[in-house]
């Protein structure tokens, strides 16, 4: 059996569909259970990562776990599943990280990822860690904008250029991983295939559209609103301060993960914008 945390989440709901087609025992941790569809045959249990009580449940029987956990409480939401996985006999978690993951760093969502990962370090389990950057699917955020104003308002990055990941390849990665052997304690750093600045996705997305879309950097009082509207009210300013720092000058570079564990190639940007055209139609 694998239980799927995250079951919701645009990669963890890639997860579970990805394990069911192989033929694989899923069971899929929501705190709604009635909220929530997934494929026939996959298991559902309800639990919550913010109440430890309610995860020995969700274990009992499991083997492998997929693990993604939201900030702020991050770290202390791992420590929860490391406890009650380890109690059940859980053999291996595929934790989904950051690319940025660093315990000593002062950006906090680095900080919270890389502290989560000492925690399955430290754990009597196998683990692989799947560090991300930017999903693709972070543009669905600003579809309304799109739609109405035929303008894409973004993060403060339009000279960074950055190996933007669909992921549905993400999910692929870690399907791998949870249902073949050879994946434990090893680190993926998981991109797409191209670096991608933000004058460059918004030019892709309205030739797929079929119209002329204006790019716009979003002002700190609007990236403080988001801050706080992820839950990280204590940590805004210090979020907005990083997403500054990596819009300046950086490119993250292609990797060669997505084909090297899933012998396919990573599915370009322009291809994640045809699937998902409707949205900003």
């Amino acid at each position: 059996m694998i239980l799927v945390i995250g079951a919701t989440g645009n990669v963890g709901s890639e997860v579970v569909r990805g394990l069911a087609a192989a033929g694989a025992s899923v069971r899929a941790l929501t705190r709604d259970p009635a909220k929530v569809k997934v494929p026939e045959g996959v298991e559902l249990a309800e639990g919550d990562l913010a109440r430890p009580e309610t995860l020995a449940a969700a274990v009992r029987g499991v083997e492998n776990v997929f693990l993604m956990a939201r900030a702020p409480h991050l770290h202390e939401h791992v420590r929860h599943v490391v406890r009650a996985a380890e109690g059940a006999g859980v053999r291996h978690i595929v934790f989904l990280s950051s690319h940025a993951a660093d315990p000593e760093s002062d950006a906090p969502l680095a900080r919270w990822h890389g502290e989560a990962e000492n925690e399955l370090r430290a754990s009597r389990m196998a683990w692989t860690m799947v560090r991300c950057g930017a999903f693709a699917t972070n543009l669905l955020f600003f579809a309304q904008q799109v739609r109405e104003r035929g303008a894409l308002p973004s993060w403060p990055s339009s000279d960074a250029r950055i190996a933007v990941v669909d992921p549905a390849d993400i999910a692929a990665v870690a399907t791998v991983a949870l249902t073949q052997p050879g994946h434990e304690e090893k680190t993926y750093l998981v991109t797409g295939p191209e670096s991608l600045g933000m004058l460059e996705q918004t030019r892709i997305l309205g030739e797929v559209l079929g119209r002329e879309l204006v790019y716009e950097v979003l002002p700190d009082p609007v990236l403080l609103q988001i801050a706080q509207g992820l839950g990280l009210a204590e940590h805004a300013e210090a979020f907005v301060r990083q997403l500054r720092a990596d819009g300046t000058g950086r490119e993250s570079h292609p990797t060669s993960t997505i084909h090297d564990v899933t012998g396919r190639a990573p599915r370009t940007f322009r291809q994640w914008a045809h699937d998902h055209a409707n949205a900003f139609r």
